[in-house]
């Protein structure tokens, strides 16, 4: 009787798990992992990963920030709407917020 339990516990639970069925409440194709390719001789320095052209972003924004706050010809200028128009020259609106709390936490 125990086991009978057991059994339909474990049916049970298999037919509840959302990675074995699909919304339907067939079974699930299994997912496929395909095997990364390699990159050849010279791609990385060509090609860097989106955490490499992020980085290089950052610090091509910082460079161009700390001489525009520095230049004598931006004396008059706000120095926040600057900072602020030169992060809607270098990122997108889903980036700016992060890049502000970044700006904030920086040390000048």
């Amino acid at each position: 009787m125990l086991s009978m339990a057991i059994g339909v516990a474990i049916i049970v639970a298999v037919w509840l798990e959302p990675e074995v069925r699909d919304l339907s409440g067939e079974p699930a194709i299994p997912r496929q992992t395909l095997p990364r390719a390699q990159p050849g001789p010279g791609v990385a320095a060509t090609n860097p990963s989106s955490s490499v052209r992020w980085q290089q972003r950052l610090e091509a924004y910082w460079t161009e920030l700390e001489a525009a706050l520095t230049d004598p010809g931006n004396a008059d200028a706000d120095p926040v709407e600057l900072q602020e128009g030169l992060r809607t020259q270098h990122f997108n609106a889903e980036e700016r917020p992060l890049v502000r709390a970044l700006d904030a936490s920086r040390e000048r």
